[in-house]
């Protein structure tokens, strides 16, 4: 309720609005004491009847302004003689308003800038300002000055006048991309393009979204999308060559190629440099995507916070509005797909905030043969955004004045704001899911509706004639010219030399030995930082007692370093060096297992000390974050940060290795695969808690066997290490080298602070670097040994404890540190130390039909002829027991076999 009332019982205004709405349509519905005052609030109206009509008019834009959106003409499908929907809060009879009054004048400051106007006409603007062909949402947002922005941009009509020359500049973005849908369905009949074709004006609201940036000093504009309209924007607004695009579907490779396998052409990306008339200069990118719809939202929001991070501007605002991220979604996959939710949570926090997104939907009313009553169970399919305070404008996709306005309004927005809006675009799909599909079987009626439809640009070029904007012969010629562009690199295109073969980079390098270890004064520095807080910082007690003692008896020492100490101290050194390290995961900070603490918190306050803050060399940045509670948005949030930022060691942390599965599809359609689709090099880490220590089937096993099955090409490494030295190494390995290759580690739990995973100073300090394969250190007669253990991580520990107790010195261990790339040539010259080995074995805590077991057993009969033993559990569905006794059960078993039988 607007204005300055009286309000009873302290109540706020948007709880009198309700009462009285529901006071007016049932007294009863109120209590005596809000029906007592709503009376006399009618009486005092009667007596003042001017200042009440306002009183009453100010409610009922307060409706148009929340509700308006449901009464607007957003579908492009709707006859000009369906009425739109009546809303009953926005009818004026609602608020006490009758015909009477619509000849009465009416002035406010907060409306027509406080100019007085006649109801009648007041409710016709509100009407055509929020129930045109634009639907605003926004009274969900909490922050009252954006909110009052918003208000005075719709209301007060501050959109430029559309000029001729834009007029006709917007009908050639529109037939250039009509026209080359049209051309390709008629050069290659039956194939499939996933067409734009009802969705058209998609490339005016890039090609607007393209001159504001240039005017606005963007630097870049980058896109994530699926298959819809893909070809068309790769052409008409990143400038792929048609030509390129033409030898795709006749299946020539282009020379630009990187990959082996490549992708379909609907699926690749596409980079390039743009430039205006003043010769400013954009960089325009496309996110190679796979089938998966919306998981490439997180990867565009990780290139661009990279690019953001390293922008030497002025200050992170500069940063934050010169990279500019645009998802372009479907309707269908808007609402069902949960990465969607978790992009959008995660795009005001700290660790993934890129200032705000553009997100576009092309509506297409349908998504595949399924209509939106069954897809979703709210209103629009962008509600999910409203849940998190976007913006949201809903616009006809065919009033193409109203698209380049609310495009501009959602730039002008994301960049003073730094947030993010959506802008949901209805329109169809002339054709079905493909090309290829027939969309009658399931949607008759909208099939013939749309078959009757003029295509936009048809339609609008026959406005622009009525409007004596453009002549039919111009039209004739505009045609004609996009046509012939089309025909002539087509022609182009059928003049190819056949295909060319193409291979990955040379990757032997990985089998290069790298220096890896610092020098002691470096050592020292890092370590000393490490081990000290501030003089006014109020430590917890048991952090001093239990980690910083620790730490500080290892330095003293000089022996006793444990997997946490390794890692930070590979974290400092290479900050030193001038690389930037960059960590998120659930509780990363602290740690899962409350070992790592790089993040710490005064006792009394909850001031935050990061000791490795003070060690960065350059531009190099430290960033440790805990994540959102989400896998895949987080994961490909960091693969996309990873690709576009070689300074940097880029790391995510699952809370346990089992808990990656919920990123399955970041791992299998982008990390382990995207150099030989796409041509993309990525060195992430990925950290994932794995070992066998009675937690049950969910807390026990990274599925290490689904990360080598994958395995092939140099594509990523595998590694599951036993010692803190090698997490070091491994680590300064990843970026010392110049090969780019994911690098999978199983992390450990138990061995986190176990007494024989522990490395001495000399370690960190040698150049050997990292070891592929260790042998086995506590054997003193190598011609004595009859039997080779082979094993990776943590069984190691218990192995050598057996072998220990039982005085065994006839049986050697071997760790296989890094199980891809198998390093064969190490492994022989480890297996030749034992000449007299009769017996081989594979020891492994996980099922026979999960970890390394299938994997490596092939690779020892291929290259040695031997056949392993395999030792450890029987075959499950389940990755773990869930009861301790079984798991203790199992686990001596194991033990015992690897030895004995």
């Amino acid at each position: 309720m607007s204005g300055d009332l009286f309000i009873p019982l302290g109540a706020s205004r948007d709880l009198i609005d309700e009462k009285y709405l529901s006071w007016k349509r049932d007294s009863s519905s109120v209590d005596s004491q809000w029906g007592a005052f709503f009376q006399g609030f009618e009486i005092a109206s009667e007596n003042s009847e001017g200042s009440a009509l306002v009183e009453k008019f100010l409610r009922l834009v307060d409706a148009y302004r929340a509700l308006g959106h449901q009464k607007a003409s957003l579908n492009p499908l709707s006859s000009s003689s369906q009425k739109n929907e009546e809303i009953e809060d926005l009818k004026m009879e609602t608020y006490g308003l009758e015909e009477k009054h619509l000849s009465l004048p009416i002035s406010h400051p907060d409306f027509f800038n406080g100019e007085e106007v006649l109801l009648a006409e007041a409710i016709k603007y509100l009407e055509s300002v929020y129930c045109g062909k634009v639907g605003v949402e926004f009274f969900h947002i909490e922050n009252s000055e954006i909110r009052s922005w918003l208000i005075q941009k719709l209301e007060r009509n501050s959109f430029p006048q559309i000029s001729v020359d834009f007029e006709k500049k917007m009908l050639q973005w529109i037939l250039e991309a009509q026209l080359f849908e049209e051309f390709l369905g008629k050069k290659f009949i039956g194939e499939k393009r996933f067409s734009i074709e009802g969705a058209e004006a998609t490339l005016v609201f890039l090609k607007i979204l393209e001159e504001l940036s240039f005017s606005s000093s963007v630097k870049g504009i980058f896109l994530g999308m699926a298959h819809r309209g893909r070809l068309n924007v790769l052409t008409n607004f990143l400038r792929k060559p048609c030509e390129n695009i033409f030898k795709e579907f006749v299946g020539v490779i282009p020379s630009s190629s990187r990959g082996v396998n490549g992708d379909v052409k609907y699926h690749m990306g596409y980079e390039n440099l743009v430039y205006d008339s003043q010769n400013r200069e954009l960089k325009l990118s496309l996110a190679p995507n796979p089938s998966h719809l919306e998981a490439v939202n997180s990867v565009v929001e990780g290139k661009v916070r990279a690019l953001q991070d390293s922008f030497k501007g002025e200050n992170q605002k500069n940063a934050r509005n010169s990279f500019i991220p645009v998802l372009i979604h479907g309707d269908a996959a808007m609402a069902g797909q949960g990465v969607v939710f978790e992009g959008l949570n995660a795009s005001s926090l700290d660790a993934c905030n890129t200032g705000g997104t553009i997100h576009f939907v092309i509506n297409n009313q349908i998504g595949f043969t399924t209509h939106s009553r069954d897809a979703r169970s709210s209103r629009y399919c962008s509600d999910v955004a409203k849940s998190l305070g976007v913006l949201v404008f809903h616009v006809n996709g065919e009033s193409l004045e109203d698209i380049l306005q609310i495009t501009s309004l959602a730039f002008e927005y994301r960049q003073k704001f730094g947030k993010s809006v959506v802008i949901d675009m209805y329109c169809y799909r002339r054709h079905g899911h493909n090309e290829t599909d027939q969309p009658a079987f399931t949607q008759p009626m909208l099939t013939d509706i749309i078959a009757k439809h003029l295509p936009l640009g048809d339609a609008f070029s026959q406005t622009l004639i009525q409007k004596g904007v453009l002549t039919e012969e111009e039209y004739i010629v505009l045609k004609n010219q996009i046509l012939s562009k089309y025909e002539e690199q087509f022609s182009s295109s059928q003049n190819s030399s056949s295909n060319q073969k193409h291979s990955l980079s040379n990757k032997n390098s990985w089998k290069i030995p790298v220096p890896t270890g610092v020098k002691d004064s470096s050592f020292q520095e890092v370590a000393r930082h490490l081990v000290k807080v501030p003089s006014d910082f109020c430590l917890h007690p048991t952090l001093e007692k239990r980690f910083f003692s620790r730490r500080k008896k290892a330095l003293e020492d000089g022996d006793g370093f444990d997997w946490a100490f390794a890692e930070s101290l590979a974290w400092g050194t290479l900050l030193q060096e001038g690389f930037s390290v960059r960590l998120s995961g659930q509780d990363s900070r602290r740690g899962t297992f409350s070992h790592r603490h790089s993040v710490l918190y005064d006792s009394e306050n909850r001031n935050r000390y990061i000791p490795l803050n003070n060690l960065t060399k350059g531009n190099a940045r430290f960033s440790i974050y805990n994540s959102l509670l989400s896998e895949s948005a987080v994961l490909g949030f960091e693969y996309g940060y990873s690709l576009v930022h070689p300074e940097a060691l880029v790391m995510w942390e699952a809370q346990f290795g089992d808990f990656v599965n919920g990123a399955q599809i970041m791992i299998d359609q982008f990390i382990t695969s995207s150099e030989v689709k796409w041509g993309e090099y990525s060195d992430l880490v990925l950290l994932l808690p794995h070992g066998y220590e009675g937690q049950g089937p969910e807390h026990s096993s990274a599925r290490l066997e689904r990360f080598l099955q994958s395995c092939a090409q140099e594509n990523i490494q595998v590694a599951n290490l036993t010692i803190p030295a090698q997490y070091f190494h491994i680590l300064r390995r990843q970026k010392k080298r110049k090969v780019r290759m994911p690098l999978i580690l199983m992390t450990p739990k138990s061995l986190l602070s176990h007494p024989l995973a522990i490395s001495s100073k000399k370690d960190f300090l040698n150049n050997r670097g990292f070891q592929e394969v260790l042998p086995d250190f506590f054997i003193q007669d190598s011609n004595r040994v009859s039997r080779l253990i082979f094993c990776t991580g943590k069984v190691f520990f218990d192995l050598h404890s057996y072998r220990e107790e039982n005085q065994i010195s006839d049986v050697a261990i071997i760790r296989i540190e890094q199980l891809y790339p198998l390093h064969i040539d190490i492994l022989n010259l480890v297996i030749q130390q034992y000449p007299n080995a009769k017996t081989w074995a594979w020891c492994q805590e996980e099922p026979q039909n999960m970890g390394a077991w299938s994997f490596i057993a092939p690779k020892i009969k291929e290259n040695f002829g031997f056949d392993l033993l395999y030792v450890g559990r029987s075959v499950s569905a389940s990755t773990a027991s869930g009861w301790k006794k079984v798991h203790n059960e199992e686990q001596k078993k194991l033990v015992f076999e690897a030895f004995n039988v």
